[in-house]
């Protein structure tokens, strides 16, 4: 028996290459709440705090909890399998590209957590070597899902170019200024 009486009536399809956490706060998003309380309510266990690491490294349930999920998203188990992550050990950080982040090219109006982000402590992208980025554990721990985590990520951004655009700006002299030589 589901602890749900009708799955899910609104599930974001998984990406090709997208991350199970990534998807999982997709959902979570679309319902505006924490990952922790989609899986709560729908009966399912999963290990979302895997090492302390937070919800984005979840790993796929098994067995009956598998069952679950697919049938809350009406989703064949494989297709949800398939999302199986192995994130490399001892990585603090979670390494990324700001432009393949929120520039999804099946979907421009969905932003994705890419798997292949979780495997490398290194630059992930080769097409966009200036917009490398990372969040670390605590980050992920404190964004419920991944909607707060793309928002946090662009406040992030938005601030960081602004200080970096205020520190290049032109200075004046300070003996121009005050009429001295």
């Amino acid at each position: 028996m589901h602890p749900l009486k009708n799955p899910w009536p609104v599930v974001h399809r998984p990406f090709r290459g997208e991350a199970f956490g990534s998807w999982l706060g997709r959902i979570a998003a679309r319902y505006r709440i924490g990952v922790d309380e989609l899986v709560a309510a729908a009966g399912i266990n999963i290990e979302l705090e895997r090492e302390g690491r937070g919800w984005l490294l979840a790993d796929v349930p098994w067995g009956e909890d598998l069952m679950r999920l697919a049938w809350a998203c009406r989703l064949p188990t494989a297709e949800i399998e398939a999302m199986r992550p192995s994130p490399a050990s001892g990585i603090t950080q979670l390494c990324y590209c700001h432009h393949c982040l929120f520039l999804n090219p099946e979907d421009v109006t969905a932003p994705y957590w890419k798997r292949a982000w979780l495997y490398t402590p290194t630059a992930p992208c080769v097409l966009h070597p200036e917009s490398i980025d990372w969040v670390s554990e605590a980050d992920l721990r404190a964004h419920r899902n991944l909607r707060k985590l793309l928002e946090f990520i662009s406040k992030r951004r938005s601030r960081r170019e602004s200080e970096r655009a205020w520190r290049s700006r032109p200075v004046l002299c300070a003996s121009k200024v005050c009429g001295q030589d």
